[in-house]
């Protein structure tokens, strides 16, 4: 492990290439806001803003909150990241219909203001959703960090759970995993596991064979927990955890965009 103290020596660095700030694509209603994981970029959704630009729809892939750094990551908690997802919906016009997309930590997000705002949100599209984690390789750990008083330890993060050889290698990333804000994440799965029958809208799920991560049992269930009937579920037999950089990007890319045609349409005066 890792003291934040030594970050001044190098430590907490990113690493990869991609887009830090935001994605922003115009287009038509409804809205896409498509939120990224845990110490991850706006790089790692842009097949999510491509296939909303295909399906004709705008969309905004923004940085979540106090990601800029590893020293404010390690600083920040759920809470704040959701703080600035809502926020982000203004970006979108007062009362405009949206879809929200997010990936593993993301997609607890997005289940969270889908609950907030049944009125606006019209569909749904959770990737990898952090709502159990590998257990008990990750859970147990994260549950007991949980229980402690904020800590200032980290641990080395080994490359991203891309299977694709390219992907993994350039994916943007922080080099050191803060274990009080990881812990963070996995409470707010937790919590958000009660949210899911609360579900209304038509939603897609899609969740990698190899994921590391979070189990691949989540896509059952997560569908078995939803409000909703109008479910279409996505098994990637080639991918890891980051689905949207790995082989089997192009097919989740083509059912993303029949996703949101079929909203648009539905959404149509």
């Amino acid at each position: 492990m890792v003291d934040w103290r030594q970050l001044r020596r190098s430590q907490g660095s990113r690493r990869g290439l991609g887009e830090l700030e935001r994605l922003d694509s115009p287009g038509d209603s409804p809205g896409v806001l498509a939120l990224h994981g845990f110490g991850g970029s706006p790089e790692e959704m842009r097949l999510v803003v491509e296939a909303a630009s295909a399906a004709g729809l705008r969309a905004l892939a923004p940085s979540l909150a106090r990601h800029h750094s590893s020293e404010a990551l390690a600083q920040s908690r759920a809470e704040d990241w959701l703080n600035g997802a809502r926020q982000e919906l203004s970006g979108f016009g007062d009362g405009q219909p949206v879809i929200l997309v997010g990936m593993s930590l993301g997609a607890v997000l997005a289940t969270q203001l889908a609950n907030e705002l049944p009125e606006r949100v019209v569909g749904l599209v959770l990737l990898a959703g952090a709502f159990w984690l590998k257990s008990p390789q990750i859970a147990l750990p994260l549950s007991l960090v949980a229980r402690l008083p904020a800590s200032r330890w980290a641990m080395p993060k080994p490359a991203s759970d891309i299977r694709e050889p390219a992907a993994r290698e350039n994916h943007v990333s922080f080099d050191l995993q803060p274990l009080s804000a990881a812990a963070s994440v996995w409470s707010a799965g937790r919590g958000s596991r009660a949210l899911l029958p609360s579900i209304r809208v038509p939603t897609l799920l899609a969740h990698g064979r190899w994921d590391r991560l979070c189990p691949v049992s989540n896509l059952e269930r997560t569908a078995a927990l939803l409000g909703t009937r109008d479910v279409v579920k996505l098994r990637l037999e080639r991918s890891g955890h980051i689905v949207t950089r790995d082989h089997d990007a192009p097919e989740l890319g083509a059912a993303m965009t029949r996703f949101f045609e079929r909203l648009r349409a539905q959404c149509a005066p």
